[in-house]
């Protein structure tokens, strides 16, 4: 499978810090298809959730492989939120 990349890729290099999200786990083929889309759609109907989001209009994203065959991959859309604020409570 051959996906043309459409943006930029750039590697930014930040501090630790704590993100509240959804996860999405599925193939290379689930993703062409829409299947993260489909999870950053829910992520923005749901912000209002999400109580003290640093920036509401950014989320961010981290993809990983899921297995050892290279066929699936792990993606989570997320938000920023404060350190000191934020624990399984008070999400």
């Amino acid at each position: 499978m051959s996906v043309e990349q459409k943006n930029k890729a750039v590697l930014v290099s930040k501090e630790a810090f704590q993100a509240v999200g959804l996860k999405w786990e599925g193939t290379f083929e689930e993703a062409a298809a829409g299947g993260i889309r489909l999870i950053h759609e829910e992520m923005h109907q749901r912000l209002k959730e999400i109580r003290h989001v640093v920036n509401g209009d950014t989320l961010l994203g981290l993809s990983y492989h899921a297995d050892s065959d290279n066929t699936g991959f792990i993606h989570e859309a997320t938000e920023k939120v404060p350190r000191k604020k934020c624990d399984s409570q008070n999400i």
